[in-house]
């Protein structure tokens, strides 16, 4: 059965395509500039972060009430999100391991959060088998847009991109998503 462009046209299925193909062209920078620099005390401090977080945070997003209450807040974690990575431009300037653990935090944190929630306006916005559908379209929209932002790089359509051009796409990245979050939230709102 094929679907009609139509189908991919929900904010959160192409806030996906944008976002990964976003994180498709910064990886490759994202991995020389910062990562390739940092020891492997910091790597591991920030693998046991992006674990323990989501963790965590998934754990306690169980309840209902929890649910229910940061649903009813998320344009206001989508802001913080957003100021939090911004800030964290100033700890680039001074150290690179403090700027990936802190993003590192960040996203396991507020990105756990946020997914978490997502996940609850998606059964709203997509009851019964109606899920199984847009999950695929959501799985074929994300893996498009990190091959569209890694074929730019491997052709050498972007062939540099600076620390601070890392950064700068890295705010659009959470920009991105964020725009998509909040026109799916706005869609389906907590009373």
């Amino acid at each position: 059965m094929t679907l009609g462009v139509r189908a991919y046209l929900d904010p959160l299925l192409l806030g996906g395509l944008l976002g990964s193909a976003t994180l498709g062209l910064l990886n490759p920078f994202y991995t020389t500039h910062i990562l390739a620099h940092l020891n492997i005390q910091v790597l591991s401090v920030g693998s046991f972060l992006l674990s323990c977080l989501p963790f965590l945070v998934a754990s306690l997003l169980g309840a209902e009430k929890w649910q229910i209450a940061l649903l009813k807040r998320l344009p206001w974690i989508l802001a913080i999100e957003f100021a939090l990575t911004a800030a964290s431009g100033v700890l680039l300037l001074r150290t690179l391991a403090g700027f990936y653990l802190a993003n590192t935090a960040i996203y396991g944190l507020l990105n756990t959060i946020i997914l978490c929630l997502m996940q609850r306006i998606k059964v709203q916005r997509y009851p019964g088998n109606k899920r199984t559908g847009y999950e695929r379209r959501y799985l074929a929209a994300d893996a498009l847009g990190y091959g569209l932002g890694s074929g730019l790089v491997m052709l050498g359509i972007v062939k540099n991109l600076s620390i601070w051009g890392v950064f700068g796409l890295s705010l659009l990245q959470v920009a991105i998503l964020e725009i998509a979050c909040l026109l799916g939230f706005w869609e389906h709102s907590p009373a």
